[in-house]
């Protein structure tokens, strides 16, 4: 576990010290595609609601809908300028 939070860290993602994603409204998330042939997307998280910046969130993606999401291992944060 330690070796993920590490290499998270090093590509900009936000992770606690135990590997759980922290993010909070205005934070860009990024979902990589798993394959060549699927697109990476991107939206802007609308609400926390998870503890601490736990997801799940809510996000708004670039094509305007919205959703509810436990990002998976593809998934990092961009925190907010």
């Amino acid at each position: 576990m330690r070796r993920i939070v590490e290499s998270a860290a090093a590509h900009g993602r936000q992770r606690n010290e135990v590997g759980m994603m922290h993010a909070q409204p205005g934070d860009h998330l990024i979902v990589e595609g798993r394959t060549d042939t699927t697109p990476r997307r991107e939206g802007i998280i609308v609400e926390v609601h998870g503890d601490d910046g736990a997801p799940p969130y809510l996000v708004r993606w670039d094509d305007g809908h919205e959703g509810v999401l436990f990002p998976g291992p593809d998934a990092h944060i961009r925190s907010r300028p």
